[in-house]
């Protein structure tokens, strides 16, 4: 992260690498905009048609119990299970709440013209690969 070395008056990244690298002493603030914040989904889902249909239920299963969610609060400040949280230092406090609605249905149906979009207005403005 350019910001959080001081190479960079302001930086996009995801909350809980903000947060880190400001516990770490990084000079950055973590904020969330008045306008809201964009979030994405983690997802598990079992092919169709797999040969480990029982073992693949049961992971599934699993991936949404308190005690996933637990374990993957460890990553994500938020997580969908009701009661399982973790706030990290430095975690701005009104994330979830600044977290826009997003309409899943539409995104998938939009996708490809939204990712042509988004190409054309960015991808000639990001930094060089190397």
């Amino acid at each position: 992260m350019q910001a959080a070395r001081g190479e960079r008056t302001v930086g996009l990244a995801l909350d809980m690498r903000g947060a880190s690298e400001k516990t770490k002493g990084a000079p950055i603030e973590v904020i969330v905009p008045k306008e809201g914040v964009g979030w994405e989904m983690e997802a598990s889902a079992i092919v169709k048609g797999t040969k480990v249909g029982d073992v693949a239920r049961k992971i599934a299963d699993w991936s949404a119990t308190k005690e996933a969610s637990e374990l993957y609060s460890k990553t994500y400040a938020i997580v969908a299970y009701p009661g399982v949280q973790n706030t990290p230092p430095n975690y701005p406090p009104n994330a979830e709440a600044g977290m826009i609605k997003n309409d899943l249905a539409w995104m998938a149906d939009n996708r490809e013209r939204v990712l042509a979009e988004w190409s054309k207005r960015y991808e000639a403005k990001a930094a060089p690969k190397n």
